[in-house]
């Protein structure tokens, strides 16, 4: 098990939903979460400002169609719809523009501070997305076609147009 060498400063960022995000490492450094042959965690605390943005954790963006990676999201659903204060994980191939979404059954609380976790087992193909503590969706992907290449982008904090409207800190992975 290895931690991640990529911010976790003890502070938080403030990101304004348009134009602020971070980003971390090269594309090659994360193609662990979205391959399907790694066990991981990843784990943050996000304090949400409104119900407008989305983009919270993921080597790709929402809409970035042809592309490889995997996101974490709120407050929409697999269809693109308003689903306020709900957390996704997706799972993207762009070969054929497939998507695997769970969404979790759980909310997050506006303007308060929020624990996400998302766990995958690389052996059962399965996973689970917890909110401040609890399970709220467990997931399986065995039927899932995982793609061995790449991510669309390196780990984005934040980013997936509308962006994150909030802050975010203590963002950690474990492989």
């Amino acid at each position: 098990v290895s931690q991640s060498r990529y911010w976790n400063t003890g502070g938080s960022g403030k990101f304004n939903g348009s134009t602020s995000y971070l980003t971390a490492g090269t594309n090659a450094d994360w193609k662990f979460l979205s391959d399907g042959t790694s066990d991981w965690t990843i784990d943050f605390m996000m304090h949400p400002f409104s119900t407008s943005g989305f983009g919270l954790v993921g080597t790709n963006v929402y809409s970035q169609a042809g592309s490889y990676g995997m996101f974490v999201s709120t407050n929409i659903d697999a269809a693109g719809s308003s689903a306020p204060n709900t957390v996704m994980f997706s799972l993207l191939r762009g070969v054929d523009g497939e998507r695997f979404d769970v969404i979790s059954t759980a909310n997050t609380i506006l303007n308060n501070w929020n624990h996400i976790a998302v766990t995958f087992n690389s052996t059962s193909k399965t996973g689970n997305i917890f909110i401040n503590g609890a399970n709220s969706a467990s997931f399986n992907a065995s039927a899932w076609s995982f793609a061995s290449n790449n991510p669309g982008n390196p780990l984005n904090i934040g980013r997936t147009p509308p962006d994150f409207d909030g802050s975010p800190t203590g963002y950690r992975d474990w492989e």
